[in-house]
């Protein structure tokens, strides 16, 4: 049960590390970000509902073991899957809703009165800016989880619990891996 456990959450820190970051790589003409939006927007309600629907099912399954056992292990176990699927609830939620980062703009500008010429220049600044942004992003989530596995691996080699220092352990492991994807 103890590596099931770790494996789900190993599985989960991988799956939030490679969350769907939207990137448009196309050139920066207006019609053809027009179409990629067009066809993202698709995606992302299919998308939204996958997470809802996943997080409906971890919520229940989670609810209906927690209540079933007695393990204080396996009860943890079913709180934090109950934890994960209301996560993802959410997490869907917006997806379905509100879109990707690109949506606001994309509406704002589709929706406006500017020529076809003027969408197409101010997407080029709009593009030239998120890519900036992009990179600052990469940098903090390489920090962030780089602090996570000095602290996780600092709080392991305090513990005395073998239990306890393994989970510091294996969460400063799967930090470290995960800071290391954001460096390239």
């Amino acid at each position: 049960m103890k590596k099931t456990l770790l494996v789900a959450l190993s599985l989960f820190f991988f799956s939030t590390a490679w969350a769907d970051d939207v990137v448009y790589d196309g050139p920066a003409d207006w019609s053809k970000f027009d179409q990629f939006m067009i066809d993202r927007q698709k995606e992302d309600e299919i998308t939204g509902l996958s997470y809802l629907l996943s997080g409906a099912l971890a919520t229940i399954g989670g609810n209906l073991g927690y209540y079933s056992s007695s393990d204080s292990f396996s009860r943890g176990a079913y709180a934090l899957t109950q934890s994960v699927g209301i996560v993802a609830i959410g997490y869907g939620a917006s997806i379905y809703w509100n879109g990707n980062e690109f949506d606001s703009f994309y509406r704002a500008v589709r929706d406006s009165s500017l020529s076809s010429a003027q969408k197409t220049e101010l997407l080029q600044r709009f593009l030239s800016n998120e890519k900036t942004q992009r990179e600052r992003t990469r940098w903090i989530r390489m920090g962030t989880h780089a602090l996570l596995a000095v602290v996780n691996f600092y709080s392991a080699s305090q513990e005395k619990d073998k239990d306890v220092k393994n989970v510091f352990q294996f969460l400063g492991g799967v930090n470290a891996l995960l800071a290391f994807t954001y460096a390239f």
